[in-house]
């Protein structure tokens, strides 16, 4: 049999050598200077130097880590239990792994996964569901910790209806170039023989993209412009996705040559000029009947060179590069994307962020309330409210201010007064409310002056967005999570950091870890169940130690588990409740109540 060497009376903890098989504490220094101890006073424990104990250090250093582990696992799966309510929906990614102050959200720096943040607080909502799949609010979610923001929103005189990432919103646009100085015959307004595999794409912010395609048409004729331009051109009705370019076959008188040489219909003149201003109607037409006529507000205008600008501007505010356009038309032409679109909206913390859908908001407070009734009632200009305004003047108060009452007047009548004003604003005008659909705010009712409205907002993570639909006609569509948290295996805690841990769980961890150093001990002495002596032979004690071994852990794991049972929310609640009415009954009895007789 070969010479195995055992325990030699020392360990050393070599992280070079990869002294434990997991290696998941083996950079932490305080793990490091405590593994060679543990194991000292594990092999001190069964018997050392008395006995030979039949282990090496890596076996002392394996049950270490497993100790911890066993801890950590004891520890979390208690915790996961205790806030599953409050985790269902929370992102997965075990990266995630500490609270920033500044965006109140997880961030991706030492890996420690949820282990050291208070989850508890990662819910405000009192049913216990995460509201990241909810469209209450701009984009669902909550915050970690429930730290709360500021965001303002400028409020203009008319506009009722707000986008809550949006208040001053810019919106996108592009512009097409339809055409150019007519009296130049080798300018892009030459509208030649056109088919219908010339055509403008445009693909819209809901992804929709159109040809419209260019016609041309049938029949010929003669029009006077009024100012003593005329131009040959053909026409026809467009179908549906298609626009006349008013192009014609060869050239056509143009705006410098002579209408007296036209005397033949059909005899060529000098200027190859379209007749621009009907394609571009014709144009303009087409999309506002076409299954984008709800997405761009269209306007159009004419050059001093004679070129027409057609500019289409989205609806959607703030949406720019995702919506593009691009021409094969001749004498057309356009930039390939959308540009400009922007936010007025002042967040206290990543706005930009936010509105990139990078982060979910969750609104907590708006503050849109109508004006305080005692405001009305010591009005200054429409008297005290009271309706004894003339009686005041009987009794010489008139030269003093209205919002002055010398009568001594019952505190009810206050209260009534209030009630009558706040009930007169609800009955016979629109009551100060709003509604929040999707990203959207719609204030009640609709304002008559500028003004800054302020809300609060919470804030989490939004990585790995998937997008569903708006709940009404037309509405935003919202950004819904996935990789969230659904059950057990999948809520990010990862191992413990050993130097987090407290004394007290420091020593269950050495007790766990003699345990299983008696536990693999029998096992190796198991193997031989006896050996032969000088005349005789005898019997190791390895049944002893596997039983010891055995029971040391339960006790420990079930210590341990009625030790984190009794931390849970309903024992803790139950605590407090029993402290109060211990404090209470106390006080009843030192200190009864008196009995006064005046």
């Amino acid at each position: 049999m070969a010479n195995i060497p055992i325990w030699a009376g020392s360990a050393i903890f070599n992280v070079a050598q990869n002294p434990t098989p997991f290696g998941f504490y083996d950079t932490d220094a305080e793990f490091q200077t405590d593994a060679p101890k543990v194991a000292d006073w594990c092999a001190q424990r069964l018997g050392y130097p008395l006995v030979d104990v039949e282990l090496q250090q890596e076996q002392f250093f394996a049950a270490f880590e497993e100790a911890v582990t066993e801890y950590g696992s004891h520890v979390y799966q208690f915790q996961i239990i205790n806030n599953m309510g409050n985790l269902l929906g929370f992102n997965t990614s075990s990266a995630d792994v500490s609270s920033n102050a500044d965006d109140n959200h997880l961030s991706d720096d030492s890996g420690i996964g949820l282990n050291n943040i208070n989850v508890s607080g990662l819910m405000d909502n009192p049913t216990g569901q995460n509201s990241n799949y909810s469209n209450d609010s701009p984009t669902g979610g909550s915050s970690i910790g429930g730290k709360t923001f500021s965001a303002s929103l400028h409020v203009k005189r008319g506009i009722q209806k707000y986008n809550l990432l949006s208040s001053s919103p810019g919106y996108a646009s592009t512009t097409l170039e339809w055409g150019a100085n007519p009296n130049d015959a080798s300018g892009p307004q030459t509208f030649g023989q056109l088919t219908h595999s010339s055509s403008i794409i445009i693909t819209d912010t809901d992804g929709i993209t159109v040809h419209y395609r260019a016609t041309t048409g049938s029949d010929a004729g003669i029009m006077d412009t009024g100012s003593g331009e005329y131009r040959r051109y053909l026409h026809q009705n467009a179908g549906v996705g298609e626009f006349i370019t008013g192009s014609y076959n060869g050239t056509s008188l143009g705006i410098n040559d002579n209408p007296d040489d036209l005397t033949v219909l059909g005899q060529q003149g000098s200027g190859p000029v379209g007749h621009l201003s009907a394609s571009v109607d014709s144009f303009i037409d087409a999309i506002k009947n076409g299954p984008q006529r709800s997405s761009f507000v269209i306007s159009s205008s004419l050059s001093s060179s004679g070129a027409y600008f057609i500019t289409l501007t989205n609806k959607i505010e703030g949406i720019g590069g995702n919506t593009t356009i691009s021409s094969s038309l001749i004498g057309v032409t356009a930039s390939s994307d959308f540009t400009g679109g922007s936010s007025g909206l002042s967040f206290e913390s990543s706005g930009s962020q936010i509105q990139a859908l990078s982060k979910r908001i969750d609104i907590k407070k708006i503050y849109h309330y109508a004006p305080s009734a005692i405001n009305r009632y010591f009005d200054p200009y429409a008297g005290t409210g009271t309706g004894i305004q003339s009686l005041m003047q009987t009794f010489g108060f008139g030269n003093y201010s209205p919002g002055v009452n010398f009568m001594l007047m019952p505190m009810y009548f206050d209260a009534l007064k209030l009630q009558a004003i706040e009930m007169n604003d609800t009955i016979r005008k629109s009551a100060y409310h709003f509604e929040i659909v999707g990203k959207h705010l719609k204030l009640f009712p609709i304002p008559t002056s500028d003004y800054t409205l302020w809300f609060d907002y919470t804030m989490a993570n939004s990585a790995d967005n998937l997008l569903y639909e708006g709940g009404e006609s037309g509405g935003e569509d919202v950004p819904r999570p996935r990789n969230t948290v659904t059950n057990q295996s999948n809520v990010p805690y990862v191992n413990p950091t050993y130097s987090y841990i407290n004394a007290i769980g420091r020593q269950w961890i050495r007790k766990y870890c003699l345990a299983l150093a008696k536990e693999m001990l029998g096992s190796v002495r198991g193997k031989y169940q006896s050996i032969p002596i000088p005349g005789d032979d005898t019997t190791l004690d390895y049944s002893r130690l596997l039983s010891e071994a055995l029971a040391e852990k339960e006790a420990l794991i079930l210590q341990l588990r009625e030790d984190l049972d009794k931390t849970n929310a309903l024992a803790q609640a139950e605590l407090n409740s029993g402290i109060s009415q211990a404090t209470q009954d106390f006080n009843t009895t030192a200190y009864p109540y008196q009995i006064y007789i005046h």
